[in-house]
């Protein structure tokens, strides 16, 4: 039954198009002010 619980919160939140798409949207947040940072070097890579 537990196994069967995790299937289904996976199925549920990881495999549908929703959270395919969540982390390309998130990176343009991301991305976008990292590259306009003048003290970016001292940044960890």
């Amino acid at each position: 039954m537990y196994l069967a619980h995790i299937r289904q919160i996976v199925e549920e939140n990881f495999l549908t198009a929703v959270m395919k798409n969540a982390p390309r949207n998130c990176r343009g947040m991301i991305v976008v002010p990292y590259n306009d940072d003048p003290n970016k070097s001292l940044s960890a890579r």
